[in-house]
């Protein structure tokens, strides 16, 4: 729904254009995200900057989006941090990629209106048609952009839905004064591979539109990009998505949630949850049991158990069991042979 987009994309809609299309496309990979946030655990990776940056990651089997956003390692701190968030963020922008859109245009029109989204040394702001334009002022960097969400839009529209907020720690801040909307972080410079390659376009609907060209330089192990606006390899993805998001085609995953409206999650303690067919499924609490059937699942806690339908199977959690293989390891519960769960 309108306030539930409004409510997740609050925190990053004022972003520069290509960030927060980086940030979108990037979502639909947390597995991949988690991936990139211990590479860049390690110091050596953390210190690199520009070509070798490029150079490093050219064999990593990753999307090119998040790829691009290791350039910005505070941003993949923060979306590793708060999966359920990115994974959220994931599902809703590769089924309702021009809703998306849409609710940033209209995030970024109440902060106009709130008098609190303004070109300054940072920040381009424009007017195209009805939508907003920003682009970074530096061509060569671009500042880590904070903003408080309850703040800088004026009255918050959805008061069942607040915004959501991100500590300042990640972009190495302290809390802000009361009343005090913006500041900014470091300034990240920017590496033209990993900014060049897709460009938004907020007429006919909005979308992401890629560059094959520049897509397939950095897209190792990748299909090359089939044209036209951006579409996640393979469809769409469901919640859970934490085999580098590919729901394979044939199969919707189930819906068993103990507050409603999300697909996907089983959250209540003990609660057990067949993924799709073609989707997988995730088990969030403790006791949470899950089978995948065409990708993988992740149990999350501990005691969590899981088994990995087609490929291998996750647990992040002290006590997690998993089976991988090419079989299934203990078969799951399918939801209902490939449709509903």
């Amino acid at each position: 729904t309108q306030q539930k987009l409004d409510q997740m994309l609050a925190p990053i809609a004022l972003y520069p254009d290509q960030l927060v299309s980086q940030i979108l496309m990037a979502s639909t990979f947390p597995l991949q995200i988690v991936q990139a946030a211990r590479w860049l655990d390690n110091p050596s990776n953390a210190a690199l900057k520009g070509d070798a940056l490029v150079t490093a990651l050219q064999p990593m089997n990753w999307d090119p989006s998040v790829k691009s956003i290791t350039a910005f390692p505070a941003i993949v701190t923060m979306l590793n941090e708060n999966l359920d968030w990115t994974d959220s963020l994931g599902v809703a922008f590769t089924h309702q990629q021009s809703d998306v859109m849409a609710q940033i245009q209209f995030l970024r029109h109440q902060a106009q209106t709130a008098g609190n989204l303004a070109s300054n040394d940072k920040i381009v702001c424009r007017e195209d048609g009805p939508n907003i334009v920003i682009a970074s002022a530096n061509p060569n960097v671009v500042y880590a952009p904070y903003y408080n969400p309850a703040v800088v839009y004026g009255t918050w529209p959805w008061a069942e839905y607040p915004p959501v907020y991100f500590s300042p720690r990640y972009f190495g801040l302290g809390p802000l004064a009361a009343g005090v909307g913006w500041a900014w972080g470091p300034a990240w410079p920017i590496v033209p591979a990993f900014w060049g390659w897709y460009a938004v376009n907020w007429g006919m609907g909005g979308g992401i539109v890629v560059d094959g060209g520049g897509y397939s330089r950095i897209a190792h192990g990748n299909a090359a990009w089939g044209g036209g606006n951006w579409q996640h390899p393979g469809g769409g993805v469901s919640h859970g998505g934490f085999g580098g998001g590919v729901g394979a085609g044939g199969g919707q995953q189930g819906a068993a949630h103990a507050s409603g409206g999300q697909l996907g999650f089983t959250r209540a303690s003990g609660g057990r949850q067949g993924g799709g067919r073609g989707h997988q499924g995730v088990a969030h609490v403790s006791g949470g049991r899950q089978g995948g059937r065409g990708h993988q699942g992740v149990a999350h806690v501990s005691g969590g158990r899981q088994g990995g339908g087609g490929h291998q199977s996750v647990a992040h959690a002290s006590a997690g069991r998993q089976g991988g293989g090419g079989h299934p390891g203990g078969g799951g519960h399918p939801g209902g042979g490939g449709h509903h769960g």
